[in-house]
């Protein structure tokens, strides 16, 4: 084991195979219990590598008395510890709604916990066992962490697309193996750790049985499948979706239709994304006059349009019924392209493009009579609270300025969303509109929004321009005839609402009204219902602290997420987990006070790495979150910028020693600061260039944080080896627990305050730890003379 370039080649291996798996557990998480779950796999990852310091704390054996074969042996348990946890997942029937009803769930649980925790743990001791047995080559090996890492991360959005769940999984223990074949070179290891790996090679190649995921109840493919004669007809799969095609009989989609429709919607085919957002498949068009979005064709006769995600299909069909000429369709989702094409009929008129529609909004100006933006989601029920994580960069209010500018004059703007009692979406999107015609210089811009409601649905139409008297005639004319109810526009009457579609009282109408008049109606609101921007675009982020009363006095009354505490479980787990990780790493090393030297207890040193720790992550997940538009979607950023900022922060820890004498963390807090306040404005220009060079704008922009974030902890390490080589373990757990709060809270904070705030915060932690390494190096000069 002196060779340095075998242990630095599988640290890299190593290093390849957590972050591979990370990237790989977030997608299965989002497809398996949703996204709003899947960013506690970050937060899990640093947890176990912290505990890896801790275990070597307690441990000394370990590494002093025979550490090379405990590092071959904790090798070999690694990557077998992944498909031992991939199998316990799906075993363990755990529900994080049945919490109320259920206490045997908060077993089920910590199971969930500590089966995630396990591979993390061992290769987390893998790289704090590996630093401390050769500490005298620590700046490169915490280099190699940082490539490999980096490579993973990239590794897995080509991974993603061409593979299932199980056998992209065999493919992070492959690397696993591949590691411990290097570690374990030369030693009765060797044939083990080599028979293991073509094992799972075999399995790789030949797959002779699959272990399939399993998905949470709730899911809307759950459910379906339950329906005695549905099938899965295809599936297909991408870096950042999972989409299932079924057939049910089951299966109607014609949302806010008419009542005054009396023929039968068609039944078939149906489209999953990740699991949920059932949509049917239309290709009927017998009944699409008796949708709210035909108004459309009302104003507007043959317009020039732009269908955004029309996810099953349906708006696209009732253009084609009309006969539009030119009709523009943009999906997120590449696969949409491909699926709509095979089952709606060709029409020359269709030009398909695979695009955010924001990133779209930015490079192409061609202008358009009509934007529909159409319902892509699910029925969400408001008090849930389950999907507030969730970004979405459409509707914010620079979304809709960005679509607003798009219109030709006179042409209109279409959202369709579900109707919600009590409203949230229907307010936050009234809201999103005026504050985007406001603030594009628009004094009355409520003569330029209508609002109606079917049964199920609200439309919303925003014009460029004044409505005029004949163009609400023609609406009023087509509401009558379809029996929907008009909400808003300018000159609206009370009697003129709630006619059809009979609540005992309109509270649509009644707070539309309220919003328009009275600035202070939003604070009041019991949810929270302001615009959202870019540095906050949780448009589904409807809690305020003040339903917490009312949530806990419903709970275990009500059926979950339904009765509101859907937002509380996930920051519940939060805080538990951030619990947890304190009590596992922490805890120990406080009733056991005398296994560190005195001076470590309360050295200036912890305070550094509990910062640096901090600072790290709240720099890397605000980015991440705020780049997902700039390269447009979570995977790519999630994969793209943890690649930049890993190489990068690996190549600094290189140079770190010989930095040493400069400021780096003063410098580096400074322009994260500088870039925080910058960030927006670069990433508003430079949205309209192609992909690849927005990449290159991306590494320009975070490649040198990263080089700097790379410095801080090589060079206080080396200030801790020259102490005492026993303190590493200590310094990696105090950082591994900064890391494990900063991962949880840096959303969590984000959603009330905004991503710049957060990073604001870090460019401060890192002021503080290079102040603390000045003062710290006063004194050592001090204490020299």
């Amino acid at each position: 084991m002196k060779n340095k370039i075998l242990i630095s080649t599988a640290l890299v291996l190593v290093s390849l195979s957590q972050l591979y798996l990370e990237v790989l557990l977030t997608r299965m998480f989002s497809i398996t219990q949703g996204y709003h779950w899947a960013f506690l796999i970050v937060g899990l990852a640093l947890l176990g590598n912290g505990m890896g310091g801790t275990y070597l704390i307690f441990r000394k054996d370990v590494h002093k008395d025979d550490g090379i074969k405990h590092l071959r042996l904790i090798s070999m348990l690694y990557p077998l510890s992944i498909i031992l946890a991939y199998i316990g997942i799906n075993l363990l029937p755990f529900d994080p709604y049945l919490v109320p009803w259920s206490k045997v769930q908060l077993l089920y649980f910590f199971f969930n916990l500590s089966i995630f925790l396990i591979p993390f743990f061992f290769s987390g001791l893998i790289v704090s066992l590996s630093l401390t047995l050769f500490s005298s080559i620590h700046s490169t090996l915490y280099c190699m962490t940082f490539i490999g890492a980096s490579v993973g991360s990239l590794f897995a959005l080509l991974s993603l697309s061409m593979l299932s769940e199980f056998r992209a999984l065999l493919v992070s223990i492959i690397v696993g193996f591949l590691a411990s074949l290097l570690l374990c070179r030369g030693s009765r290891y060797n044939s083990i750790s080599a028979v293991l790996l073509l094992v799972f090679m075999h399995l790789f190649v030949y797959m002779p049985f699959d272990i399939s995921l399993r998905f949470s109840p709730y899911k809307d493919l759950s459910q379906m499948l339950k329906i005695p004669s549905t099938r899965i007809l295809a599936t297909y799969r991408n870096v950042s979706s999972r989409i299932d095609i079924i057939e049910s009989p089951t299966i109607r989609y014609a949302p806010g239709l008419s009542y005054k429709y009396i023929g039968k919607v068609p039944s078939g085919i149906g489209i999953t994304i990740d699991g949920e957002n059932l949509k049917g498949i239309i290709t009927s068009n017998h009944f699409t006059d008796y949708l709210p979005q035909a108004v459309l064709y009302e104003l507007k006769k043959d317009p020039k349009i732009l269908i955004v995600n029309p996810i099953g299909g349906l708006d696209i069909v009732l253009a084609m019924e009309k006969n539009t000429k030119d009709i523009t369709v943009v999906f997120e989702n590449p696969i949409m392209v491909d699926v709509i094409k095979k089952y709606l009929p060709y029409s020359s008129n269709i030009h398909y493009i695979a695009e955010h529609p924001r990133v779209y909004f930015a490079q192409d100006k061609e202008l358009f009579d009509v934007i529909q933006f159409s319902l892509e989601e699910s029925f969400y029920v408001v008090t849930s609270g389950s999907y507030s994580l969730k970004e979405n960069y459409t509707y914010t209010v620079e979304g809709f300025k960005s679509a607003y500018s798009r219109l030709n004059p006179g042409g209109v703007i279409l959202f369709t969303r579900w109707l919600q009692r009590p409203p949230v979406e229907e307010l936050r999107l009234f809201n999103i509109i005026l504050t985007g015609l406001r603030e594009l210089g628009i004094k009355e811009p409520e003569r330029r929004v209508i609002s109606f409601r079917s049964l199920n649905t609200m439309t919303f139409l925003v014009k460029n321009g004044e409505f005029t008297r004949e163009e609400i005639y023609r609406i009023k004319y087509f509401l009558e005839s379809m029996a929907f109810d008009p909400v808003f526009f300018y000159g609206l009457k009370p009697a003129e609402v709630n006619r059809f579609n009979v609540l005992p009282d309109d509270i649509y109408y009644e707070y539309f009204q309220q919003i328009l008049k009275d600035k202070n109606f939003s604070k009041r609101y019991p949810f929270c219902i302001d615009p959202p921007r870019d540095d906050r675009p949780f448009f589904f982020q409807f809690f305020k602290r003040a339903q917490i009363p009312t949530i806990l006095r419903n709970w275990g009354r009500t059926w979950q997420p339904f009765g509101g505490a859907g937002y509380i479980i996930i920051i519940a787990v939060i805080l538990l987990i951030i619990l947890i990780s304190i009590l596992i790493i922490m805890l120990p090393f406080i009733l056991k006070r005398a296994i560190l030297p005195m001076s470590c207890r309360i050295s200036s040193l912890s305070i550094y790495f509990f910062a640096i720790g901090l600072g790290y992550l709240f720099v890397e997940i605000p980015i991440i979150q705020r780049l997902i538009l700039y390269l447009g979607k979570p995977v790519y950023s999630f994969s793209i910028i943890l690649a930049i900022i890993l190489v990068s922060s690996g190549f600094g820890s290189i140079f770190a020693l010989r930095l040493n004498k400069y400021p780096i963390p003063l410098v580096l807090g400074a322009s994260i600061i500088t870039i925080s306040l910058t960030l927006p404005f670069i990433l508003e220009f430079s949205l309209k260039y192609p992909f690849y060079l927005r990449i290159f704008i991306c590494i320009a922009i975070v490649s040198p944080l990263g080089f700097l974030m790379g410095i801080p902890f090589p060079i206080a390490l080396e200030r801790a080896k020259n102490y005492s080589v026993s303190t590493i373990p200590w310094y990696w757990a105090i950082n591994g627990v900064a890391s494990v709060l900063s991962s949880f809270l840096s959303t969590v904070i984000a959603m009330y305050t905004g991503f710049t705030f957060i990073l604001i915060i870090s460019g401060l932690l890192y002021l503080l730890s290079g102040f603390i390494l000045l003062s710290s190096d006063k004194r050592n000069k001090e204490d020299v003379t």
